[in-house]
């Protein structure tokens, strides 16, 4: 299948959400977790890479552009995603 860029989508959370606590937080793994769920909840077909690209097959690329993006990720609970990846401290044991 052929696929084809129809655009970017800035799927990150940005650092404002965080606030004073973002050191507590795995945030690449938080954007990771966030962008699984995403791409799972996208038609089949269209994918969004890491990089924020948005791929489409030929056939689904038309719809694929009348996607409000937003709207998608407006459905993922990011929340629930920070209290499962909170960056955990790793002690050494003497």
């Amino acid at each position: 299948m052929t696929t084809t860029q129809i655009g970017t989508f800035d799927y990150t959370i940005p650092a404002e959400f965080y606030g004073d606590f973002a050191s507590d937080f795995d945030t690449v793994a938080i954007n990771a977790e966030v962008l699984a769920k995403l791409n799972a909840l996208l038609p089949d077909g269209v994918t969004i890479a890491a990089n924020g690209m948005i791929f489409a097959e030929a056939e689904v690329a038309d719809a694929a552009r009348e996607i409000d993006y937003s709207e998608v990720l407006d459905q993922i609970e990011v929340d629930a995603i920070m209290a499962i990846i909170i960056k955990h401290e790793t002690r050494t044991r003497v």
